[in-house]
């Protein structure tokens, strides 16, 4: 399915080029030329914006870890934030603020390791993280 997804994601804009270089070289009426063109437009930006995705089914089976994966990435960019902050600035508030991510990515690493290799369906319930995962699309 992932390279069905990227097959999509590949020809559907140059399908949409190919459509639009051809209107435009090969159709003498203006309206159709303008019609076959809106329609390449369309392809490009299927493509570009990964409407595939939505249309094709998920086979992912490890969305807790995915999402544990994703947060950590969230905290990684914070953490890098907050030492700039503390570079620019050496306060006991931002000093704070980097280590109380750096124990977030801590609490993370140990989540992830709480589901690594367990699919949705084998997780142990967790209302926090159900809800949670729930709410943005994991589950």
């Amino acid at each position: 399915m992932r390279h069905l997804r990227k097959g999509f994601d590949i020809g559907l804009p140059m399908i949409g080029v190919m459509i639009i270089l051809g209107a435009v070289l090969f159709l003498s009426e203006i309206r159709i030329q303008i019609a076959v063109v809106m329609v390449g437009i369309v392809l490009i930006e299927a493509g570009v914006w990964k409407i595939a995705h939505q249309l094709l089914p998920n086979d992912r089976r490890y969305h807790a870890l995915r999402y544990e994966i994703d947060a950590f990435i969230s905290l990684s960019r914070d953490l890098n934030e907050a030492a700039l902050a503390a570079k620019a600035e050496d306060t006991p508030e931002k000093r704070r603020a980097f280590d109380e991510i750096r124990e977030s990515m801590h609490r993370t690493v140990e989540q992830i390791s709480d589901v690594a290799g367990m699919a949705a369906e084998e997780l142990p319930p967790n209302p926090a993280r159900s809800s949670l995962l729930i709410s943005t699309g994991w589950r």
